[in-house]
């Protein structure tokens, strides 16, 4: 089967141009690999890939009809079938369609060729590229869609920044050049919680190598400082509410990639979970932090035997439910 590399290259954008700013409309979107396709692999950065345009024709129906003429026997010109530079006439495009397909393409720095007689074909060529490349983070909350990108090449690169955008009706209202907004810390992100009609709030969990000679276990263990970072989500900037935008959370030996966790925001406390399932190092208990995201304060803290505890509950903005694995129970937090 043919591979989905070109339909899936449609969605990038070339390495050398940059897009001109302009309102864009969808024309058709696809949500899944397509009959007679084959999904392989992502398209190396290096595919050079060929492209084909197909301009409005500027009088098909003329061509139809005259078509329908010269075939019919109780026609006049029965038989008297078109030349080639007639044809061409009916299905040339109009010199308005050439120029805004043309200056569109000159301003992204694209040259094309025209593939067709009548020059309703155009063609080009050019290597195409991920103008971001997704994570494995992803979230739908509150009308906002959010997926994380990653620098890098690697399939366990981990992420590095989060892009979110606003899914509701008002999005095809609102002028602009796009409706992603990136968020880019410089720190690799974990995961992330939302409170988007509360507090208009995004917050991070994030990760960063820390030099301490004290906490190298082995080669393959790095230690790290967990972090939590308050932004706004309407600005992409730190909350103003939050009086430690930045929460320091723990520091320690960390696997990326091996450390699964948990966070939600309830009024004025975010919740967070914390397992290393994978490492086979100490510690590697779960943890549990309450903290007040608006000062940064911790309300509450629990630390149980590795696996005791993997997912809680905000059963109102004051008190949360754990569910203890090894003892069967329901441990409630207030």
């Amino acid at each position: 089967m043919a591979s989905v590399k070109l339909v899936l290259a449609c969605l990038f954008s070339l390495t050398l141009s940059k897009p001109a700013a302009r309102n864009l409309l969808l024309h058709e979107s696809l949500e899944g690999v397509p009959a007679g396709f084959q999904l392989v692999a992502p398209a190396s950065p290096d595919t050079t890939l060929k492209m084909r345009i197909a301009l409005v024709q500027s009088d098909p129906a003329s061509l139809e009809a005259a078509l329908y003429d010269v075939s019919t026997p109780s026609s006049a010109n029965y038989g008297q079938h078109l030349s080639q530079s007639e044809i061409e006439k009916f299905v040339a495009p109009t010199a308005e369609s050439v120029q805004a397909v043309n200056s569109w393409l000159a301003e992204n720095d694209i040259t094309a060729t025209q593939l067709s007689p009548a020059g309703d074909w155009l063609g080009f060529e050019g290597v195409f590229t991920p103008s971001n490349s997704p994570s494995s983070i992803y979230d739908l909350s509150s009308g906002v869609f959010l997926l994380g990108q990653t620098h890098s090449a690697s399939l366990f690169g981990g992420t590095d920044a989060v892009r979110t955008a606003r899914v509701n009706s008002e999005v095809d209202e609102q002028p602009g050049d796009s409706v992603w907004q990136s968020i880019n810390l410089n720190q690799k992100i974990i995961d992330v919680g939302l409170a988007v009609h509360e507090h208009d709030l995004i917050a991070l969990v994030t990760y960063k190598c820390v030099l301490h000679l004290s906490l190298l276990v082995t080669i393959n263990v790095m230690p790290a400082a967990i972090n939590i970072h308050l932004v706004q989500l309407s600005t992409g900037e730190y909350h103003p509410a939050a009086s430690k935008p930045c929460i320091a959370v723990c520091e320690g030996p960390f696997v990326p990639g091996e450390c699964s966790l948990s966070v939600e925001i309830v009024g004025n406390r975010l919740g967070l979970l914390l397992n290393f399932p994978f490492t086979q190092i100490e510690p590697c208990e779960s943890a549990f932090y309450l903290i007040d995201w608006r000062t940064g304060h911790p309300y509450f803290f629990r630390e149980a035997e590795h696996g005791t505890y993997d997912a809680f509950a905000f059963l109102n903005a004051d008190t949360v439910v754990l569910p203890n694995l090894h003892l069967h129970t329901l441990e409630l937090c207030d």
